[in-house]
């Protein structure tokens, strides 16, 4: 371990241009220089070119109570970053003639209810197969974040509710069910678990010895960190996600695991030229629209240059994963704290454009926290047409529907859903979620149809008391 530590570190010192090395210490040191205290969570920077580590440092606590530092060996969950790795997995068995993409996933899945579609292993991996997320119906239910949720508690949705949203092939909607399916499908078809069959086809032959999977909660790693959250006073709380959902999420890795992983790009050790130009091409839907998701990664071009990549997020964990292929360079870049998240790793992303890729580089940068639409709506919603109570039978649960200060108030028996404003035509919003009216005969509400970005047509009738 110590060996390959210190091949690392002397590695990344013969790469990285002096010049290029200062001026990252010293922006980002200036930049985070508050992380250098014992009493906040922080970070962890890795960025890898033509296989050789040209900078890796670490800012802030991954313990707080102990006064553990961040490091590159420190271990946090890579939440939505795993899904690339769910996909190899998918993808060697395709190469051992096991399955193919095309396969019905009924045929990989006995315990599977039927669907009222055709869903493909290739509909998993792109999010279009219409298949709700467990976690947006999870939330209409009651459960708050960071209550357990198993693979089994997947299965009991779709057994309840065996209906896609859309057909398959004709939306992008991103659905960790899917994920957690295609987790399932690799457990049936190799007779292995989840963890043992990733460990033995895609972990130990990129020496990715710090790279585990969570399949019971709470359980503990080496060298694992903690995750927090900043409250209202300043102080931080930890914060725990208790689901072992497998497929979608709950891996943990090391910052030097992911990089080895990264440059499994450009080495192609674990995965065929057909694996990775599956994995590497953007989703076609039906419609011909061509989507920017391709095999549990993103293809798209940035500031003019190509690039994989990928957000992940856990508890308090934050992960970003990018490779830009022509150039031969990727970064990992993960926190422990949402203080530390996506906006700073979109500045985070851009400095390392600016110091390495500057020459083939546009200057114009994104915004990813762009201001949301403003909805000014002067109509007052009445209270006496939408108020009540709807209920779903396949998911067993009542929303109550009252109207406060011209909006719409959404709850279940634990706690309120959404605040939504009213758009008109018996329509709410709030730019998210959506509640659709509709009305019978008598043109009286007779129920309404719950949107949200991971689930949609979820239908409530009122209940007449």
């Amino acid at each position: 371990m110590y060996r390959i530590i210190l091949l690392f570190l002397i590695s990344f010192l013969l790469f990285m241009p002096l010049d290029a090395q200062k001026d990252m210490n010293s922006i980002l040191s200036e930049k985070y220089a508050s992380l250098t205290a014992e009493h906040l969570p922080g970070f962890y920077l890795g960025i890898i070119k033509y296989g050789n580590p040209i900078y890796s440092k670490a800012f802030g606590m991954a313990n707080l109570e102990h006064f553990v530092p961040f490091s590159g060996r420190t271990v946090s969950d890579l939440g939505s970053v795993g899904k690339q790795l769910t996909v190899m997995g998918i993808l060697q068995l395709k190469e051992e003639g096991k399955l193919n993409l095309d396969d019905e996933i009924h045929l990989h899945l006995s315990k599977l209810p039927a669907l009222n579609e055709k869903v493909t292993i290739k509909h998993l991996i792109h999010h279009t197969s219409g298949i709700p997320d467990v976690y947006a119906l999870h939330s209409l239910k009651g459960f708050r974040y960071g209550d357990h949720i198993s693979q089994s508690d997947a299965y009991r949705f779709l057994e309840a509710r065996p209906v896609v949203d859309f057909t398959p092939g004709s939306r992008y909607r991103y659905s960790n069910t899917g994920f957690m399916l295609l987790a399932e499908i690799i457990k049936e078809v190799s007779g292995r678990s989840f963890e043992a069959y990733l460990k033995e086809m895609v972990f130990s032959p990129l020496d990715m010895n710090q790279t585990f999977i969570m399949d019971v909660p709470g359980e503990i790693f080496t060298y694992m960190a903690d995750s927090y959250v900043a409250s209202s006073q300043g102080n931080y709380t930890k914060r725990y996600d208790n689901s072992t959902l497998q497929g979608g999420g709950g891996i943990y890795a090391s910052g030097y695991d992911v990089l080895k992983w990264i440059d499994n790009f450009r080495t192609k050790k674990v995965g065929n030229e057909d694996s990775f130009q599956f994995m590497l091409t953007n989703a076609k839907l039906s419609t011909g629209e061509t989507i920017d998701y391709a095999g549990g990664i993103n293809v798209d071009q940035y500031r003019g240059i190509e690039r994989y990549h990928h957000n992940g997020s856990s508890a308090g964990a934050r992960t970003r994963l990018v490779f830009y292929p022509k150039h031969q360079l990727g970064f990992i870049v993960k926190s422990n704290t949402p203080s530390v998240g996506y906006s700073q790793f979109t500045e985070i992303e851009n400095l390392i454009i600016d110091q390495y890729l500057n020459d083939f580089a546009s200057k114009q940068k994104s915004n990813d926290n762009p201001e949301e639409r403003l909805i000014n709506n002067s109509v007052t919603p009445s209270a006496d047409v939408y108020t009540g109570k709807y209920y779903n039978e396949a998911i067993d649960l009542t929303i109550h529907a009252n109207i406060e200060n011209g909006e719409l108030q959404l709850s279940n028996f634990y706690y309120p859903l959404s605040s939504l404003q009213y758009q008109g035509d018996d329509k709410f919003s709030d730019n998210r979620n959506s509640a659709i009216f509709f009305k019978g005969k008598d043109d009286e509400i007779k129920g309404m149809i719950i949107e949200t970005p991971r689930a949609s047509g979820i239908e409530f009738l009122k209940r007449n008391e």
